[in-house]
């Protein structure tokens, strides 16, 4: 039996209708609050994501002790390989290889022309690997750039595979010291070229001169800013660029031993070519086929002028000052002998 409507008490209409607009009143506000939610969810995890990267996270911890072995930690299946390339180390002879070495094996390379920008914010490093990785399913891909190290899985990217060539510190330094007095990088780099150009004092101090008088850029003081060859393997934390540093010199090893497939000596590097072979063989098959000087690659020697003699004090103080870069070096080069071992080549070089 159906009830009437006039037999419903009219507060009880009247009550029902205000309960029904505020249900709607209740549904409009959820629905124009979502997005915001959204978005402030997406704010806090992209402050957490900042905060996993600080400095003050990364010092909060101790970086544990790590000795260099032959085990492979080039990720499964990685069609994504970054070369953060060290000024001074070979950077273009290596370039030229991997430019070579991708028509025999079929994969792209990405070079970039930005120097003296190493540093890069957490955007920024997003911003490159969505870049990086956005055509990675067709083909495989190289990417050599002037970069401090970064780990990208905490950005929310697959781990790609490193690389790197290191030099002895003393002889880079060196080379380094006189390359960026050569005036025409002045006129040709656009990065240089936007900073005041330096007065011809400048261009023509001698390393032993700089050194006599005790300038920052040759002598720098312990905890002192200097971008070192270690720099690039610990990262972007402002200790990474302390001179002195211990944390530094540890999280550096850490993150070659953890994360490098392969960190080559340009003191040996025919025998780094045929380590990167075998522990990164997408992308450096075949490199043996490619003889240096035979045409394809040539090192990019530069005339004598551009590196004068050192006397030998100078160079004592810059071991010295070099300190943890020289420790640096002999690990990834008693790794480098390791896994030359391993794979049984060790003895065909004669080491």
């Amino acid at each position: 039996m159906s009830i009437s409507r006039r037999f419903l008490p009219a507060n009880l209409c009247f009550a029902t209708g205000r309960c029904a607009r505020k249900l709607y009143g209740v549904l409009l506000v959820i629905g124009l609050s979502t997005p915001f939610y959204s978005l402030y969810l997406e704010g806090i995890t992209h402050k957490l994501v900042e905060r996993r990267s600080s400095p003050l996270t990364q010092t909060a911890r101790s970086v544990p002790e790590v000795t260099p072995t032959a085990r492979n930690v080039t990720p499964e299946h990685t069609r994504l390989l970054i070369y953060n390339r060290v000024p001074k180390c070979g950077s273009t002879t290596t370039f030229k290889i991997l430019n070579t070495l991708r028509k025999m094996n079929k994969f792209h390379h990405k070079n970039s022309e930005i120097y003296h920008t190493e540093w890069l914010s957490v955007e920024e490093r997003k911003r490159l690997l969505q870049g990086l990785y956005k055509f990675t399913s067709r083909y495989p891909r190289s990417f050599d750039r002037h970069l401090f190290y970064f780990n990208a899985t905490r950005l929310g990217f697959q781990r790609p595979a490193w690389m790197n060539i290191i030099r002895e510190p003393v002889s880079r330094f060196i080379s380094e010291f006189y390359f960026v007095r050569t005036r025409e990088q002045w006129s040709i780099v656009e990065s240089l070229k936007q900073k005041k150009r330096p007065p011809e004092s400048w261009f023509n101090m001698q390393l032993d001169e700089c050194a006599a008088a005790g300038h920052p850029e040759c002598k720098p003081s312990p905890g002192d800013n200097m971008t070192l060859q270690l720099t690039f393997f610990c990262g972007h934390h402002p200790t990474c660029r302390q001179v002195g540093s211990r944390w530094a010199l540890n999280q550096a090893k850490y993150h070659l031993e953890n994360y490098y497939s392969v960190v080559g000596v340009l003191e040996e590097l025919s025998l780094s070519l045929r380590v990167l072979q075998h522990y990164l063989p997408r992308f450096f098959n075949n490199v043996g086929a490619l003889e240096l000087g035979s045409g394809y690659v040539v090192l990019n020697e530069r005339p004598k002028e551009y590196k004068p003699t050192v006397t030998n004090a100078t160079k004592g103080m810059l071991r010295s000052v070099l300190k943890e870069d020289l420790e640096l070096y002999q690990f990834a080069r008693q790794r480098l002998y390791l896994q030359a071992r391993a794979i049984g080549i060790l003895d065909e070089v004669g080491g």
